[in-house]
């Protein structure tokens, strides 16, 4: 797989790894794919382009050429690039609608430097590896590292959607957004027509990413999602799908049975794995990360992409972004649950309860649900990992004086252009989604030479989301994802289980009570205090031992932020 990279340093661009092409005075350094590239070809000749080698670099060119900075709206597809204008003297810069693909960035030492992987910066001479302290507590907070921020201090992530321009005459940087989604939903819209369209943006959306490769399968993790596009493509294909499936021994985790329901339904050449605690395969699958990453699904995502790797596919298919454009995640479901509930909590009953949430420590993950907080609260507080009050008791002293007030910045969402519950929650989705679940698979996908093809995050299917799908056909009756639902009934089996949600999480809390106990404790206590009190660790790992107060979520983001650490910052 080809890495982004160069460095611009003395009126130089020095590359590796890359796709290079020169049309006139241009070079062009390009990671990604450009699935409408026929139809831009097309336009482009209209114009009076010649193309000779018919590669994306080449069209990339040619479209800066005629477009100017605002080509990448003209682009469907996965990309990070940079173009250097020796006639204008500026680097350009962009990355893709929806951030599939990375562009990291930093002026150091009197050189800039780019690359689609943070290890390619902090590998190149002199660069001094330290933490931003910042983004760590971004991490402890939501489990990833959000937005321009970047876990070493100095380096700096293109936004999604996002361009950058260089001049290199007057040394001025400038990043603007070329794309974002509609900042408000409608109000009301007609059921049917707009299940016309969403199967129709789908099945196109399907298609433009089905025509590059020969060697297609797909994610099938036995929900909705995956599973409508598996029956999508099959309607699609000449043979069989070839789809892959990781699941758990535990019955209450594993969704096993459900994409075997699919695969048997719709006879795919299906394939699946059952993950054990293997303690060693979870390391391999943490060290593929240049940034700690506390999603737990990156290890059963390991297997499926390990599993992809050895039956010969070059692409496979995902579901993801489904629940971020709507509404289809647990949490979307609990929130529901809380407005319901709130509405019975009368003052007197709202004193009582109170008191009994002061007996409950602030680490039980349920006691939020006895907060009476408002919907919009709910949603943010059960998003968060370590909030604020328990960061606080993580930190060493000396970290929370370097943060300062910057310790409460997670806990401030900026909310003010949403004026619905729906909107909210399918805004900030989409922001975690950007932040966590396509960094895990695009990564992890790139481990095993894979690109990973997600239909759902099409801009226009995500423009029509956010545009035109109201809140009603978002949530209905209390189920999530009521419109995509209602179109996964036209394709999938009688029997199909349409209200449940797994996800693919693993079974952590029993595994750290037991096979994985040991590997916890020497990992996140190792080493001296750095950053963390061990004290309030130690207390974290005491309460774990109660299966009533969970802890797998804070101590996983830990553990990973510890492997990490010793990887990339300490080299052990």
């Amino acid at each position: 797989m080809n890495i982004l990279f160069g460095i611009f340093d003395g009126g130089k661009l020095a590359n590796q790894d890359t796709i290079s092409d020169k049309p006139a005075k241009l070079t062009v350094l390009y990671e990604g794919e450009i699935y409408n590239s026929e139809e831009l070809r097309l336009n482009l000749e209209s114009l009076g382009y010649r193309f000779k080698n018919g590669a994306d670099s080449e069209l990339i060119a040619y479209a800066y050429k005629a477009w100017g900075e605002e080509c990448p709206k003209k682009f469907n597809g996965v990309f990070s690039f940079c173009i250097y204008d020796k006639e204008k003297e500026i680097l350009f810069l962009a990355r893709d609608h929806i951030g599939k693909k990375f562009l990291y960035y930093t002026s150091y030492n009197g050189k800039f430097i780019f690359s689609s992987c943070v290890k390619s910066i902090i590998e190149t001479r002199q660069f001094h590896k330290e933490i931003d302290l910042r983004a760590l507590n971004y991490f402890l907070a939501f489990r990833d590292v959000p937005d321009e921020l970047c876990i070493f201090k100095n380096i700096k992530k293109l936004l999604p959607g996002s361009i950058l321009r260089f001049d290199l005459k007057s040394g001025i940087l400038e990043t603007r957004r070329y794309w974002e989604p509609p900042a408000s939903e409608p109000d009301l819209g007609n059921e049917d027509a707009l299940l016309e369209e969403l199967e129709e943006k789908l099945l196109d959306a399907l298609k433009l990413r089905m025509k590059r490769e020969h060697s297609l399968g797909a994610f099938l993790s036995g929900g909705v999602d995956s599973s409508l596009v598996v029956a999508l493509m099959r309607g699609i294909s000449a043979g069989p799908v070839k789809t892959f499936s990781v699941g758990f021994h535990e019955d209450k985790y594993s969704e096993l049975p459900y994409s075997r329901l699919i695969a048997n339904y719709f006879n795919t050449d299906h394939k699946e794995f059952v993950v054990e605690p293997n303690f060693d395969d979870f390391l391999e699958s943490a060290y593929i990360f240049d940034e700690p990453l506390g999603d737990p699904s990156i290890f059963p995502t390991y297997y499926a992409g390990k599993l992809a790797g050895e039956n010969n596919v070059d692409a496979v298919m995902t579901g993801d972004g489904a629940d971020s454009l709507f509404t289809g995640t647990r949490t979307h479901s609990q929130v529901i649950q809380i407005k319901k509930i709130n509405k019975f909590i009368v003052p007197p009953f709202n004193l009582v309860l109170r008191k009994v949430v002061n007996l409950i420590p602030e680490e039980a993950k349920w006691r939020i649900f006895l907060e009476n907080l408002s919907t919009v609260e709910f949603y943010s507080k059960r998003e968060t990992v370590f909030s604020s009050s328990l960061r606080k008791r993580l930190f060493q002293d000396w970290v929370l004086d370097e943060l300062n007030n910057k310790l409460y910045e997670p806990d401030k969402q900026d909310l003010t252009n949403m004026d619905t519950l729906t909107g909210i929650m399918t805004h900030l989705e989409l922001k975690s989604h950007q932040n966590s679940t396509i960094p895990k698979v695009e990564k992890i996908c790139r481990n095993f030479s894979l690109n990973a093809r997600s239909p759902f995050v099409d801009p226009r299917l995500v423009e029509f989301a956010f545009g035109k799908v109201p809140g009603n056909l978002k949530i209905r009756g209390g189920v999530t994802k009521y419109l995509l639902k209602q179109l996964a009934k036209k394709f999938l089996p009688p029997g199909f289980l349409f209200n449940r949600k797994r996800g693919l999480n693993p079974p952590l809390p029993e595994w750290f009570r037991n096979e994985w106990k040991n590997y916890i404790r020497d990992i996140i206590m190792s080493d001296g205090e750095n950053f963390f009190k061990k004290s309030y660790i130690e207390k974290l790992m005491r309460l774990h031992t109660n299966s009533a107060l969970d802890q797998s979520r804070k101590l996983f983001s830990l553990l990973v932020f510890k492997i990490w650490e010793k990887k990339y910052l300490t080299g052990k």
